[in-house]
């Protein structure tokens, strides 16, 4: 399932592509499942990788009386097999090989719930913003399980922005949050049908509106890095899952040079 050079092109020049179905149906249910039944148990939790992105801080107070909610599990594949498995899952790995070569490890993954009526913006970003990786050419699939429409508050992104590096500064509207400055007319809506995805490089600029619909938006994002990778520190992240391929030899690793710390907040 890897992509074709039209596709590979594609990216490339726009930072980000539609994939189309990548989770069939009974495997959808399932995923859908177990993603409700984590958020339901860790509804209100502080520190087991749950938060409220809408929230004014990540301090308990704060998360509990926001009054939006823009809802996040931090690796939910520490929490359930299921979505441990999906990291290996054969289509998506040859998807990414396509772009990054054989040796790829997992950044992290996260699930987002922008529940119906009172669903909380995300800011307009640049993931590296908040990661701040060498080299920074970390690639995102977004599967959707729900529609994720534009009522509902689907992903929209700046198509040749993963091409510039933005400046980040704390979001005026969610201030857990950065945010960069752009024209959001230019803004592209990812509308996607449930077991559908985007792929998108971790300089694309993207976020998404409030949900005042009737309708949920679930969706989860797996954050995929070629082995060797460096953090903002400067070291290699030779502790990540290595999901395809090996790990250079610690010695042939190649210095690199952290990036400004334009935004020090983790994702």
């Amino acid at each position: 399932m890897s992509l074709s050079q039209t596709q590979i092109q594609e990216f490339n020049e726009r930072g980000f592509i539609f994939l189309g179905r990548v989770i069939e149906k009974d495997r959808l249910a399932d995923l859908q499942r177990r993603f409700d039944r984590l958020f339901a148990e860790k509804a209100g939790t502080v520190g087991q990788g749950f938060r409220n992105l809408a929230a004014r801080s990540d301090a308990a107070e704060d998360q509990k009386v926001a009054r939006q909610r823009m809802l996040q599990i931090i690796n939910m594949w520490k929490f359930d097999p299921v979505y441990k498995e999906l990291l290996y899952d054969r289509g998506l790995l040859d998807r990414v090989e396509s772009l990054m070569g054989p040796n790829i490890q997992l950044f992290h993954d996260q699930s987002f719930y922008k529940p119906a009526h009172d669903g909380g913006i995300v800011s307009w970003h640049q993931d590296n913003g908040y990661w701040q990786c060498t080299p920074p050419t970390l690639v995102s699939i977004w599967i959707a399980l729900d529609p994720a429409t534009e009522e509902n508050g689907c992903l929209l992104m700046l198509p040749g922005s993963h091409k510039i590096r933005y400046q980040h500064q704390k979001s005026s509207q969610a201030p857990i949050l950065l945010e960069v400055d752009v024209q959001e007319k230019n803004l592209e809506p990812i509308c996607l049908g449930p077991g559908e995805a985007v792929m998108h490089h971790c300089m694309t600029v993207h976020g998404s509106r409030q949900n005042q619909s009737a309708r949920d938006r679930r969706g989860h994002a797996i954050h995929y890095m070629g082995a060797g990778t460096r953090g903002r520190d400067g070291r290699v992240l030779r502790d990540h899952l290595l999901l395809r391929g090996v790990l250079p030899p610690a010695e042939e690793t190649p210095a690199a040079t952290p990036q400004p710390e334009a935004a020090a907040a983790s994702r």
